[in-house]
């Protein structure tokens, strides 16, 4: 499997506007390695992780959840195998 590996072609320490990521760690087409350091470059970037979460279950089993996180309510306190960083 051939990862999508290149430069951006703007600069992230740039973008202002708030953003949260909703990341599984069981992830193997974006490294968790690499998905820490893009967000430790956005000064607005917050990452939520799921333990046991992959690339597109994350999105399919946290979907109600990240909905309501996305319509501004918060979280209720962290929750097993969740983590904000």
């Amino acid at each position: 499997m051939a990862l999508d590996v290149r430069e951006f072609d703007i600069r992230l320490d740039e973008i202002c506007i708030p953003l949260r990521l909703f990341y599984g760690e069981r992830d193997i087409t974006a490294p968790t390695a690499r998905v820490r350091r893009v967000v430790a470059v956005l000064p607005t970037a917050r990452l939520t992780t799921y333990e046991h979460g992959a690339h597109r279950s994350t999105l399919c089993n946290r979907c109600e959840e990240i909905a309501h996180v996305l319509a501004g309510e918060p979280l209720a306190g962290e929750k097993a195998g969740l983590r904000i960083v």
